[in-house]
C-alpha cells in the first residue's frame, strides 16, 4: 500500500492513522490517492486528453471518491466536496476513505456479488446509490466514524467541535455540527 497526498486537509500520516481504526482483512490494502485541488489530476498517468475527460467527468457528476478494483486503488477528490470549511472537508474525507475501504472489503470477500452489483441493471425505481454495495459502504463508514469519534477528535484536535454524520433520504451524506 502507498498513500499519495499533498493535501493540507488529509495527510499521508492521517490516512495511516485512520486505516488503523478499521477492521482490515489480510488482503492487500489499496493504494490511496488524495486530491485536494483539481489541478493535481495532472499528476495521474495517461495522456492529456484522458486526464481532461476524467476531470470533466469527476466535476460534472460530483464524484467525491472512487474505488478501482482492477488496479486496487482508492481516489478521494476533496475539491469536489460541497464545503468551504476545511473541518467539514476533513470529516467528509474520512467518510470517503472508510466508504471506499468497505468497497475494497466487499470486492475481496465476495468478488462475484460485488461485480454483479456493478454490472447488473439497477433495480426498478432505484439508482446506483441505492444498490446494496453503496448502502452497505455508507452504513459501514458511518458506523466506524461514530465508533471512533473520540479518537478522530483527538487526532485532528477537534476537542471543541461536536459532530455527527448520517445519510439522508436521498442517500446524501450530511455532517451535522453539534
Amino acid at each position: 500500500m502507498a498513500t499519495y497526498s499533498h493535501s493540507s486537509i488529509l495527510s499521508e500520516n492521517e490516512i495511516d492513522f485512520l486505516l488503523d481504526l478499521l477492521p482490515i482483512s489480510q488482503s492487500r490494502i489499496p493504494d490511496i490517492y488524495i486530491f485536494e485541488g483539481w489541478q493535481e489530476i495532472a499528476t495521474l498517468s495517461g495522456n492529456l486528453s484522458s486526464r481532461y475527460y476524467l476531470l470533466k467527468h469527476l466535476v460534472k457528476t460530483s464524484i467525491f471518491s472512487s474505488y478501482n478494483y482492477q488496479q486496487c486503488k482508492i481516489f478521494i477528490y476533496l475539491f469536489n466536496l460541497p464545503y468551504h470549511d476545511p473541518l467539514l472537508k476533513k470529516l467528509h474525507g474520512v467518510f470517503c476513505l472508510f466508504h471506499e475501504m468497505r468497497h475494497h472489503h466487499q470486492f475481496t470477500t465476495n468478488k462475484h456479488k460485488f461485480l454483479q452489483a456493478l454490472s447488473g441493471p439497477p433495480l426498478l425505481g432505484s439508482s446506483y446509490s441505492f444498490s446494496w454495495v453503496e448502502k452497505d459502504a455508507n452504513k459501514h463508514a458511518i458506523k466506524w466514524m461514530r465508533r471512533n469519534r473520540n479518537k478522530i477528535n483527538h487526532q485532528f484536535q477537534l476537542h471543541f467541535h461536536q459532530w455527527d454524520i448520517r445519510v439522508n433520504e436521498e442517500n446524501k451524506l450530511r455532517i451535522l455540527p453539534g
